[in-house]
């Protein structure tokens, strides 16, 4: 299986993590749809039997069918529903936000598995550039014009260079692994990861809109609704209500020969008085979070321009960096260019030469890190986008 970069997203959606958010999701979409059951209406059938020394209630036990329509909750209903939609709403950019988050380090397993097989690219280099310097060093020692010990110099390289490969063929399969767990592909699946570290590909353009901050408003429209909800203990509530009794009682009631064994009527309740509800600490406590949620948000939107202005900052470093490890590169390969051709004439030694090779090898190592920091600088900044 090839992947390459612009697979990575598509991918995710097979993600544990996200598929669990996704199931939290499916959970408040249903929710939101819970209004309409608080208008259907409640049927059953009941059965009892009252021992009493009343005279208007009978000893024999009554039965019957009752049913209660809610026709106005006080407006509760439709604020709870507000509620569930916000709820939802802010499920919806939590889920976001975990699928960003998965995707960042997806990618992050596959840059960093790039980075090990252009080290593996470079070490092959390396070992290609010792033999050739240690043929022409054997030949020195045959002809006497250098001491045996510059041999056993890049005879100890070639050990150092097997070592490092070792390392990194382990690393790259360790990386490749990861990035099978977190993409939910099966671990006896070979990947083969495509594509090019290349800076030039890669630019950011903040989004106008922040999932932190949309956080935040989602937060600030829930308390305000939890305290509108709070303050309507106060309206009144209104069913409609009917019973059909298959004895001698209808709510209660006996029933006398002239009665009807049916009632239909129309309820109000109007609330007084709520140990709950009417508490003026429930009130505060709602005022204090709409207060905090305020301040969170104002918060939010200056570390959103702060954090902008260091990523570009941070940007604008990592190009230089950039620049100038290029231009080390270039220079680090003529020095080993120019030592190659004194070690042949003689007049740099074996270990003159291994310093410059691995200068220059290292200065391309160094220019990778600046490369791949620069790019997961980017890809990590898309995480907070709401797009």
């Amino acid at each position: 299986m090839i992947i390459d970069y612009d697979q990575i997203p598509k991918l995710i959606d097979s993600n544990l993590e996200v598929r669990i958010f996704n199931e939290r999701l499916n959970s408040s979409r249903v929710k939101v749809r819970s209004l309409t059951t608080s208008f259907i209406p409640e049927v059953s059938l009941y059965a009892k039997a009252e021992d009493s020394k009343l005279d208007k209630l009978a000893n024999e036990p009554s039965a019957g069918v009752v049913a209660n329509l809610n026709i106005f909750n006080g407006l509760k209903d439709l604020e709870q529903n507000k509620i569930n939609e916000l709820t939802y709403d802010t499920e919806k950019i939590e889920a976001r936000k975990s699928y960003n988050e998965q995707v960042f380090i997806a990618r992050k397993y596959y840059f960093d598995a790039l980075k090990i097989k252009e080290h593996i690219k470079i070490l092959s280099e390396h070992e290609i550039v010792n033999k050739n310097n240690r043929n022409q060093i054997l030949k020195k020692v045959a002809s006497g014009l250098s001491p045996r010990s510059e041999e056993l110099i890049f005879k100890k390289i070639d050990l150092e260079l097997k070592e490092q490969r070792v390392r990194e063929d382990n690393a790259l399969k360790i990386t490749q692994n990861n990035l099978k767990r977190i993409l939910s592909i099966d671990k006896n699946e070979n990947i083969e990861i495509s594509g090019s570290i290349d800076v030039t590909k890669f630019d950011y353009t903040p989004s106008s809109k922040k999932i932190d901050l949309a956080l935040v408003e989602s937060s600030e429209a829930l308390a305000i609704s939890e305290k509108r909800i709070s303050n309507l203990w106060r309206m009144p509530r209104v069913d409609l209500y009917a019973e059909r009794s298959f004895t001698s009682h209808v709510n209660g009631e006996f029933l006398e020969k002239e009665d009807e064994e049916q009632v239909f009527g129309v309820k109000l309740s109007i609330p007084l008085f709520s140990e709950k509800n009417v508490s003026s600490i429930e009130n505060q406590q709602k005022e204090i979070e709409e207060k905090v949620v305020l301040l969170k948000k104002k918060n939010r939107i200056l570390e959103n321009e702060s954090n902008h202005e260091q990523l570009e900052i941070n940007l604008q470093h990592l190009k230089s960096m950039i620049s100038i490890s290029q231009d080390k590169v270039q220079l680090s390969k003529e020095i080993m260019e120019k030592t190659f051709s004194e070690f042949k004439i003689g007049l740099k030694e074996a270990l003159s030469l291994n310093e410059a090779t691995a200068d220059y090898l290292e200065s391309r190592k160094d220019l990778l890190d600046h490369q791949l920091e620069y790019i997961l600088s980017i890809e990590e900044a898309k995480v907070g986008d709401l797009n």
